[in-house]
């Protein structure tokens, strides 16, 4: 039986889903990037609508040109108008520039949301991953456990020890045993976790090895970029208001009279008179120096809180390597009170002692390099590198 579940384990493995896999299906799967992405299209079409010219007039008249009103002398005449709004060449090009800053922030915000998905969705794997770690290393602290019961066994069965110090041991890999099914669970609600967030219906087996490293290609922080997008944006909007005339109408008319034909050709210019824009003008100035405060105060802080997470990196990189340093010797000690046991030279409280601590310096080790990951997927996350 134990062969047939080891020989699944094994097919599973080999038929892992991976880390980049499950990661690019996650992506694919979010609604949210996929709704901020047709925004772009949307953005241009309005950009479009905002530079497209209007509908030209229509003017249809008939007057009466006689001295005598509703009689059969009368003399008509006609006219026809047509008129049409010209938008001026700058004020299209600004209006063209105004949108494509837009589509930018659009490619900002499609970054941002990507950004912290993914951090998210590492955090949520580096829960599963360390589960997974977690069943391992009990695994192990079980083969530490069955060894020592059957040590105290064979003293048992040889009469050399009390049936209490069997009775210890045995409880001792039931506990042991116990707690490995609760990991197993863990393993399982962090898996639920993970695929629920990345929005995947999948049974297969999802490989926990993936070691997050710093990345080397450091970028601006999306929230940074999506900020100097918008300031782009307020100053392309303020350009456009430094015009106080945006258009100019073109007209004609051709008016029939009974004794004349009149052509006219004009053009009607707006005078900025009331209307300069200026308090338009001066809320975007507003806007461009609470954004410009705004990125200083972010890259401060990004700043700050990356140098932190390397200090305490650096910290438990200290620590951990103290925790190495330990293995070997309580390898070796736990050895040699396990022989002087099999010789009555040391009690099982002693032995069961050297063993714990052996098994706590190894959690250590697994805790601090699961904490030393978390920080590295948070600083590549401030640096911008989940944007590619």
């Amino acid at each position: 039986m134990n062969k047939t579940i080891i020989g699944l384990f094994l097919v599973a493995q080999l038929h892992a889903q991976s880390y980049e896999e499950l990661l690019e299906q996650a992506v694919n799967n979010n609604l949210n990037l996929q709704l901020i992405q047709n925004q772009q299209e949307q953005i241009s079409i309005n950009g479009e609508i905002e530079r497209r010219y209007e509908n030209p007039n229509l003017e249809l008249e008939v007057a009466d040109f006689s001295s005598q009103f509703v009689t059969k002398s009368n003399s008509f005449g006609a006219r026809v108008g047509v008129s049409q709004s010209i938008p001026l060449p700058h004020i299209q090009k600004d209006r063209e520039a105004i949108t494509q800053t837009k589509i930018d922030v659009a490619q900002k915000k499609y970054e941002v949301e990507k950004s912290t998905f993914i951090y998210n969705f590492n955090i949520r794997y580096l829960a599963y991953k360390k589960a997974q770690h977690l069943v391992t290393l009990q695994n192990r602290a079980i083969r530490l456990t069955k060894e020592v019961l059957d040590t105290v066994n064979q003293r048992y069965q040889e009469g050399a020890v009390a049936k209490s110090d069997y009775l210890e041991a045995q409880l001792d890999y039931k506990n042991r045993e116990s707690r490995s099914k609760k990991l197993l669970f863990d393993v399982v609600k962090t898996q639920n976790r993970l695929l629920a967030f990345a929005n995947i219906n999948s049974q297969e087996y999802i490989d926990s090895e993936h070691l997050f490293l710093l990345t080397q290609n450091s970028r601006v922080h999306p929230l940074i970029a999506l900020n100097n997008a918008q300031t782009q944006v307020s100053q392309a909007k303020l350009e456009l208001l430094k015009h106080s005339v945006d258009s100019v109408e073109l007209f004609s008319e051709l008016e029939r009279e009974p004794d004349q034909n009149i052509f006219r050709v004009g053009v009607s210019i707006a005078l900025p008179t009331f209307n300069t824009n200026s308090q338009e003008k001066q809320l975007e100035k507003i806007n461009i120096a609470n954004q410009k405060l705004y990125i200083s105060n972010q890259e401060s802080l990004l700043a700050l809180q990356i140098k932190q997470l390397q200090q305490e990196n650096q910290e438990l990189e200290q620590l951990n390597q103290s925790h190495q340093s330990l293995i070997s010797s309580q390898e070796q000690l736990f050895n040699m009170y396990k022989q002087s046991y099999t010789i009555a030279k040391v009690n099982l409280l002693k032995l069961q002692q050297i063993k714990e601590k052996r098994i706590q310096n190894q959690e250590k080790i697994l805790e601090t390099n699961f904490a030393i990951e978390q920080n590295i997927i948070k600083i590549n996350y401030l640096q911008g590198a989940y944007i590619e």
